[in-house]
Formats: C-alpha cells, sequence, structure tokens
C-alpha cells in the first residue's frame, strides 16, 4: 500500500477541538524503499549504501502521553479485549481506546528486554511525535535503532533485543527472550553509549 505519511512527518492527531482524527489511517501496513529514509536520515546513508530494498511500517498514533522520539523502541498498546458484535456474531479486537483496532496505537516506549509487539519510531523524524499524533512505526527492514548505555560488542549477525528507555542490546547467550533484530555493523557498545546502530528489524521470532 502506498504510504499516506512521508518518512520524516508525522500527522496532527486530532482537531482544533482536540478531538481525535484519521482513524481511518490507523493499522495500514506500507512499503518503503530503504532510500525513502536513507536521503532523510543523518549518517545512514553512507552505512547502507550496500543495502537495497523494503522497509515495512506500520501507520499508529502515539498514545503514551508523552513525546515519542526517532529511532527509539515503541510498544504497541496491547490492552486489548475481545468484543462481539451483536448484528452478525463477529468477533472485534479492540485496543484501550474503544473501537480502536488491535496494534493500531504505540503505548511507551520500550522498558525492558524479550518484548514481542514493538517497532523503532522512523528514524528519519527530526522532530519528536506529540502525543496522539500518527506516524510510522518500522516493523521490519533495514533502520537505525539507539543502543543502550552499556553491554558488549556488536558486530554484524549480533542477535538484538529489546532494553529499558526504548533502546536496543545483546541479547544474552544464557537469555530465553524473543530477538527484533540483527545487527549490520560493528559498534562496542560500551564506547557508543545511547548512539544509533544500523540493524535489520525481524518479525517476532522465540528464541530458547
Amino acid at each position: 500500500m502506498q504510504a499516506v505519511i512521508s518518512p520524516g512527518t508525522y500527522l496532527k492527531g486530532t482537531d482544533d477541538d482536540g478531538n481525535l482524527i484519521n482513524y481511518n489511517l490507523l493499522g495500514r501496513e506500507v512499503e518503503l524503499n530503504l532510500s525513502d529514509f536513507q536521503n532523510r536520515t543523518a549518517g545512514m546513508k553512507p552505512k547502507t549504501r550496500q543495502f537495497e530494498g523494503k522497509v515495512c511500517a506500520r501507520i499508529v498514533r502515539n498514545v503514551s502521553g508523552g513525546v515519542l522520539v526517532a529511532s527509539r523502541v515503541a510498544q504497541f498498546d496491547l490492552s486489548t479485549e475481545p468484543s462481539r458484535d451483536a448484528s452478525d456474531d463477529t468477533i472485534l479486537l479492540t485496543s484501550g481506546t474503544a473501537g480502536v483496532p488491535m496494534m493500531t496505537t504505540v503505548a511507551k516506549e520500550s522498558d525492558g528486554a524479550g518484548l514481542k509487539f514493538c517497532g523503532v519510531v522512523d528514524p528519519s523524524l527530526k522532530e519528536d511525535v506529540p502525543d496522539d499524533a500518527i506516524f510510522l512505526l518500522i516493523t521490519k527492514g533495514v533502520t537505525l535503532a539507539r543502543m543502550t548505555v552499556a553491554g558488549s560488542e556488536l558486530v554484524p549477525g549480533s542477535i538484538i533485543v529489546s532494553a529499558a528507555a526504548g533502546r536496543i542490546e545483546l541479547r544474552a547467550a544464557e537469555a530465553v527472550d524473543t530477538y527484533l533484530a540483527t545487527s549490520l555493523e560493528t559498534r562496542t557498545v560500551a564506547a557508543n553509549a545511547g548512539e544509533l546502530a544500523l540493524v535489520n528489524w525481524c518479525p517476532t521470532v522465540q528464541l530458547a
């Protein structure tokens, strides 16, 4: 599906009276060229010259109550309760906001390891995403994610999991976690605390 939000931008989420708008966009899966992000993201193009292809993103709303920052890992709002439509007996999955489909809103930044349902806030954003705004959350493909402030060296192929404060970290060898990405470059985390790492964001996989 063609994107209705360009990389590096977000849409206003409320009207002049403060009412939520643009519900019709939420949950759309869009496929974008990696070059769309390369050309808008400082430092990304030199790192990704050897990569081509598509980046998958989902159009979501920020319901965290605060701003969301580019390249941080953010969690979907999964406070869902199935409800039944009496008119045709179908099951509806809604998020914390009544009538809003599941996995169309982002509740907060990642707050630890082992998270399954999350993505990376559009790395090409030049401004933070305000509360209620609608933006692109990267769910698959090459992107930049912010590293934790401590940990081991990342090398190409390193398995990465979520960490606190919207960051990523190297998966401990003995951990039973859900991995989110693999590293595409060598980065010494201790020497580059909080810096961006080039990763291949993957569909969720459970590791034993």
